[in-house]
């Protein structure tokens, strides 16, 4: 059979033309809604040409060739065309990678439990289309639910917009340095243990199941790490906002006693007026009133020094 018939087979077609093609766009409509790209046209005329060709010419590829190809148009491709800082893009798609891995192991339990085979070939896949195209939409839906969890995530700890605040900038800078290197070894690890169970283990249950338990302890490390991070900053804006309420006090607390003096000093001034009062009073009813009108100047000389 020419290379040509191989490419034109219906069971190729089926599996690498229109499902893989779905799946993968999918997949990329999923990632730019996580991590939006630079050119939005710039980004889907690329991966629209790069996915076409790869996807038609698959069924001719090795294996360590469409698993090279894969990673090329999934991780490569978008690191270079998506926004924010390199870290961001490592962390997001390195992340958004691992959840495409686990969302094809979802679409493989599902077809092993609907069809009872321990492998799928493009020939079942022709045999059994609606089967097939159910694990397909399996797969789809696990990664549209994995997707929409990192991108919640990204947006709570790394939002890309970080001119809101310098702090959000400054904890979302030290949380990817820290994180950066941690779904990258996922990816690799991941990757590795599905070619292992798809192409040389073809499939075994035994395997396949192990596969998934990894993927599913790699998942929940991602989760404790995210959970462990959210206390920490949780914890440093509490400490963050005490110290910005005991500054408040402090100011609160020297306007409260510059009021006290401020009363004390008027009380006193009543007191004063009060007494002053009472000895002009005296005076006039003594018919004293040279000695009042000396007095009073005496007191308005005593009262402006004291304003002074």
């Amino acid at each position: 059979m020419s290379a040509l018939d191989v490419l034109l087979a219906p069971e190729n077609l089926l599996v690498n033309v229109v499902c893989g093609l779905s799946v993968q766009f999918v997949y990329l409509g999923l990632l730019t809604w996580v991590l939006p790209p630079r050119s939005a046209r710039a980004f889907w005329t690329v991966e629209i040409l790069y996915q076409g060709v790869a996807m038609f010419l698959k069924a001719l590829y090795p294996a360590p060739l469409r698993i090279a190809v894969g990673v090329f148009g999934s991780f490569f491709i978008p690191l270079f065309l998506l926004r924010g800082s390199l870290l961001r893009r490592l962390v997001v798609c390195s992340l958004c990678m691992s959840a495409q891995t686990g969302a094809e192991l979802v679409g493989a339990v599902v077809w092993m439990g609907l069809m009872g085979f321990q492998w799928m070939d493009s020939d079942l896949a022709l045999r059994y289309a609606p089967q097939f195209i159910a694990c397909v939409s399996a797969e789809i839906v696990a990664l549209a639910l994995m997707l929409s969890g990192l991108r919640w995530l990204c947006r709570r700890f790394f939002p890309l917009d970080d001119s809101r605040s310098e702090r959000v900038g400054r904890r979302g800078a030290a949380w990817l340095q820290r994180f950066a290197l941690f779904p990258l070894i996922q990816v690799a690890l991941i990757y590795s243990m599905v070619w292992i169970a798809f192409d040389v283990m073809r499939g075994d249950g035994t395997y396949m199941m192990a596969t998934a338990a990894l993927f599913v302890l790699c998942m929940a490390a991602d989760v404790l790490l995210f959970l462990q991070m959210d206390q920490s900053f949780k914890q440093r804006r509490a400490e963050l906002e005490a110290s910005v309420l005991e500054a408040q006090v402090g100011e609160y607390l020297e306007e409260l006693a510059a009021m006290q003096r401020l009363l004390d000093d008027t009380a006193r001034l009543r007191h004063d007026v009060r007494n002053h009062q009472a000895v002009v009073s005296a005076l006039c009813a003594n018919g004293e009133y040279r000695e009042a009108e000396q007095y009073l100047e005496g007191a308005r000389e005593l009262l402006k020094g004291e304003g002074r």
